[in-house]
């Protein structure tokens, strides 16, 4: 960048000796008809200039990553909100109703008598009974899932099953961004200051600007600390009492032994109501075990360095800029020209942060994926100094070309807990493009 600076005082030195040493004598700057020294082309004071630019792009920097909330499908419900159904990543607990045969056929009603059970009889015509099943009660579950064995816990003589989420906290990880060549289109207007016909001019040069932002990283192997959100549902007899695996009930039978059950192969409301006794007339009887509708939930647990999370992190978008400045030319051959400027800039910056990150949780055999992203706008104030060598091709139009620097300073964009830091300043470009004279 000091090599920029550098080079344009130079050319405004040059500039400076060239005009004094070929000024023009001659006091009749009125003649629009006048050629300049060399005997070529007319100087005409206004220009259009479309140019096409790219340079190294900005610095990104994403901060606080291996942050994996929890899923939204398994996000929990407070326990206010009473009995209504909920998943976890270790299983679910649904919402009972009674079934139908515990129904009125035509009112509907619930015939069963509640924390009871019901009989179902053969539909062979004999009348004989096949099982007692466990009624419906207002308050309680027959429908849930478990995963495994060690969710259900048996202190003294309470039963609970506990069900999971998991989710990943950052520890402050940060990465860098890759730096890539940004593109864009300029479209610049110059009115020249200074005769027509003089060697060395001024103009003020205004333009607009588009270009790209765009940076990305990924990474596999942060340590970030694991989270575990625990809700503990109280297991039920079927006498309705709150009693441990193995209590007695009105059939003198204990409810079936979930854990177990859950370690031969899992466990799902898919297979309820479970017969997993008979009495002495071998009548089945259903010994699923139900569940208070209502959990507690437990303080959050936190192990640290716990989980290990891969991602992808990516900023796209694009600055728009509007600057305006002075420029000084000074002429080097008959159609060959160097000119440097220098203004003010603003700039609109607009950018998408999206992040993709998973990890592995205990009981869960799926990753855990977060996938989300976010969108900001930012103004920002800065400058811009070029320079540029300029061949005339004919009277009205021209190639140029050049190089740049700008600055826009930086700004910071969240998701979530996550941060992405974009830092526009000091730019090093290249441009070209055609210069037309109207």
């Amino acid at each position: 960048m000091n090599f920029l600076y550098r080079l344009v005082f130079a050319i405004l030195a040059s500039a400076a000796i060239a005009h004094s040493s070929y000024a023009d004598d001659d006091d009749d700057d009125d003649d629009e008809d006048e050629v300049n020294p060399y005997g070529f082309y007319r100087r005409v004071p206004d220009n259009v200039e479309v140019s096409a630019h790219f340079n190294n792009g900005p610095k990104v920097k994403f901060g606080n990553v291996g942050d994996v909330p929890v899923p939204g499908t398994f996000l929990a419900t407070s326990t206010s909100a009473g009995a209504i159904g909920r998943t976890y990543m270790n299983g679910s607990v649904g919402l009972d109703t009674p079934r139908a045969n515990e129904l009125d056929a035509n009112l509907g009603n619930q015939t069963s008598s509640k924390g009871l059970t019901y009989p179902i009889y053969s539909s062979d015509g004999s009348g004989g009974l096949v099982s007692l099943n466990l009624s419906y009660t207002k308050g309680q579950t027959r429908e849930y899932a478990v995963t495994n064995s060690d969710q259900v816990q048996t202190t003294g003589s309470q039963t609970t099953v506990a069900f999971n989420n998991y989710s990943a906290d950052t520890q402050g990880e940060s990465v860098s961004g890759r730096r890539t060549v940004a593109g864009g289109l300029g479209l610049d207007l110059k009115h020249q200051f200074t005769k027509m016909n003089s060697r060395v001019s001024l103009s003020l040069v205004g333009g607009l600007t588009f270009n790209s932002i765009y940076s990305s990283r990924s990474a596999s192997n942060l340590s970030s600390a694991l989270r575990t959100s625990t809700d503990v549902y109280k297991a039920i007899d079927e006498t309705g009492v709150l009693q441990a695996t193995g209590a007695g009930n009105t059939n003198n039978t204990p409810p079936v032994p979930i854990g177990s059950i859950a370690a031969t192969g899992g466990f799902d409301s898919t297979i309820l109501p479970i017969y997993g006794a008979t009495n002495q007339n071998g009548t089945s009887i259903e010994t699923t075990m139900p569940l208070v509708t209502t959990p507690t939930t437990l303080p959050d647990t936190v192990q640290a360095n716990g989980a290990t999370v891969s991602g992808n992190w990516k900023i796209r978008g694009a600055f728009y800029t509007l600057r305006v400045g002075p420029q000084v030319s000074a002429k080097i051959t008959p159609t060959l020209s160097l000119s440097a400027g220098a203004g003010i800039a603003g700039a609109y910056a607009g950018t998408t942060y999206s992040s993709i990150e998973q990890f592995y949780a205990p009981e869960v055999t799926a990753a855990v994926v977060y996938d989300d992203s976010s969108v900001t706008a930012k103004l920002l104030a800065g400058y811009y100094a070029n320079v540029d060598a300029t061949w005339e091709v004919n009277e009205r139009s021209g190639l140029f070309a050049g190089v740049s620097v700008e600055g826009y300073g930086s700004y910071s964009q969240t998701l979530g807990n996550q941060t992405a830091k974009v830092d526009l300043g000091n730019t090093l470009g290249l441009h070209g493009g055609i210069s037309i004279k109207f």
